[in-house]
């Protein structure tokens, strides 16, 4: 004899809102303990300067950021004219940076996902992990420019504004060959230049605020915001002057890197002729 089964209703939760599901954080056991994580004090002076010094962080590390760096600018296969990482400059078209280059060698991939770095940048984001979104090394040879006045947002519109910038210091920074200047609390202002304005900023902008120059030792390390007002002189030593910059994004803002270095190489081909264009590369 055959026989209906019932079911006994069962209470169903509404359904959750977009926002509700976008606002999900991890509960406090959940997260991950933050070995080297801020301390309120460092938190508080971020938030408050829009940078943070830390010195000594990576020191031991030194030494083999200076020789990985080295073996990268003698890589003969990096050298091409037309190689799109390479910024070069001067008569003799040296080359001032790589951008990108974390990932040409396993030591650099390691670095961007130190600990010391990460849990630094996950204790900004509320305990969420860092998604690196931009990395150039920025060898500025003996006698070469420097940087203007800038905030890096301006470069970046259209992307996470969490983005933070780790400035690593691979030789010993000085104001000769041109250590990295911040001026502290306008990055409160936000993007201080007009929307889908293309410009370093006029000077006059940081009119009565006292500048911070950082003069570095190797392993010494600088986390900044997007939108804290930063400029470089020039090398005008008879040294090379080397740093590191990662930036990341918060990873609640997803993943940006693809994207920005698409952006990124098409605006480098802006204005190229038609011959450059076809020569260009990306190894």
């Amino acid at each position: 004899m055959n026989t209906i089964s019932t079911v006994t209703p069962t209470m169903h939760t509404p359904a959750r809102s977009l926002d509700e599901k976008l606002s999900w954080t991890a509960s406090a056991a959940a997260r991950k303990p933050l070995q080297f994580g801020l301390s309120d004090a460092e938190l508080a002076q971020y938030q408050e300067q829009g940078y943070l010094v830390k010195k000594g962080l990576l020191a031991d590390l030194a030494g083999s950021l200076q020789a990985q760096a080295d073996d990268l600018l003698a890589m003969e296969e990096l050298q091409g004219a037309h190689n799109l990482r390479l910024e070069r400059t001067g008569e003799n078209q040296v080359i001032w940076k790589i951008d990108p280059f974390t990932d040409l060698h396993p030591f650099w991939s390691r670095l961007t996902r130190d600990r010391r770095i990460c849990d630094v940048l996950a204790t900004i984001y509320e305990g969420r992990e860092p998604r690196l979104m931009k990395d150039k090394l920025i060898y500025k040879p003996p006698h070469t420019h420097g940087n203007k006045l800038h905030q890096d947002y301006t470069w970046w519109q259209g992307l996470p504004t969490s983005a933070i910038s780790v400035c690593i210091a691979v030789d010993y920074t000085t104001i000769e060959n041109g250590a990295t200047t911040l001026y502290p609390g306008l990055h409160k202002n936000g993007l201080i230049n007009e929307p889908g304005e293309l410009t370093f900023l006029d000077p006059k902008v940081v009119d009565g605020v006292e500048p911070d120059v950082v003069c570095a030792e190797p392993g010494d390390v600088i986390f900044f915001g997007c939108f804290t007002p930063h400029e470089a002189g020039p090398n005008n030593t008879n040294g090379f002057r080397r740093q590191i910059f990662l930036s990341y994004n918060d990873s609640a803002d997803g993943e940006w890197r693809a994207a920005h270095y698409d952006h990124f190489f098409s605006y480098r081909l802006r204005g190229a002729s038609e011959e450059d264009r076809q020569a260009a590369y990306y190894l």
